[in-house]
């Protein structure tokens, strides 16, 4: 039973260090400042390796990627979301969104809701 205990802890743990690098990450995007997203995309995908569940954290890491108009990452990034969760809104709008800005319009038209 130690071994479970011991488990369960370092899982939570694990989850709670993810959450504390999706936070950092999310607070950064909220600045004005854009020499910063780098820093929030490094967040983030320390909380992704940390949960590679963490639908959120992917969500706003295809978002910083937008930021900055790296948009083949974003659409990196919200495929796999999608691998994980494959109803996700957020991530389907998003990519949308993305073949907007790319002009891509026969994808931004299969992605729109």
């Amino acid at each position: 039973n130690a071994c479970r205990w011991i488990d369960f802890f370092l899982i939570k743990n694990q989850k709670n260090r993810a959450i504390t690098y999706y936070n950092k990450g999310t607070e950064i995007l909220m600045k004005p400042e854009k020499e910063l997203i780098k820093d929030a995309i490094n967040f983030f995908i320390k909380a992704i390796n940390l949960d590679y569940q963490f639908i959120q954290a992917y969500d706003n890491l295809g978002k910083a990627y937008r930021m900055i108009e790296k948009y083949d990452s974003a659409i990196k990034t919200y495929e796999m979301s999608l691998k994980v969760f494959p109803i996700g809104i957020s991530a389907h709008q998003n990519l949308g969104i993305v073949y907007e800005k790319e002009k891509t319009w026969d994808e931004a038209g299969t992605f729109s809701l």
